[in-house]
């Protein structure tokens, strides 16, 4: 059985493209991602990692980490501070793979609010 870590050491996953790009000013005027299961990554607006998530719903699930009590509350507080910050998204049906690839993500890019998965203290 493969590793995550020998997967990044090895570059041995490969990402699939973006298919959609909103800013949290969008998001909140009505903006709204497709219907659909996959990986999505919140940006501040100088491109820093700030939350890595999948979800079976998409839209629905990035609208709940804007204000909701089911959304990550320190993500919340930045980007009701920072609205030009950004989401982005790939969509892929298959829930071991949005896992794989959730895994991957937080491990390589160390964002900074998916305190659970790195073992970062809160900032």
């Amino acid at each position: 059985m493969i590793t995550i870590r020998e997967l990044i050491e090895n570059k041995l996953l490969s990402i699939p493209p973006i298919n959609q790009v909103l800013t949290v000013d969008e998001l909140k005027d009505g903006g709204r991602f497709e219907q659909g299961g996959g990986v999505y990554i919140f940006y501040s607006e100088y491109g820093e990692p700030l939350y890595v998530g999948i979800s079976n719903n998409l839209s629905k699930r990035i609208c709940e980490h804007l204000h909701s009590k089911k959304g990550n509350p320190d993500l919340i507080r930045y980007t009701s501070i920072y609205p030009r910050s950004y989401v982005t998204v790939f969509y892929e049906s298959d829930k071991r793979y949005q896992e794989l690839y959730e895994s991957y993500l937080i491990a390589v890019l160390n964002p900074r609010y998916n305190v659970q998965k790195t073992g970062r203290e809160k900032l």
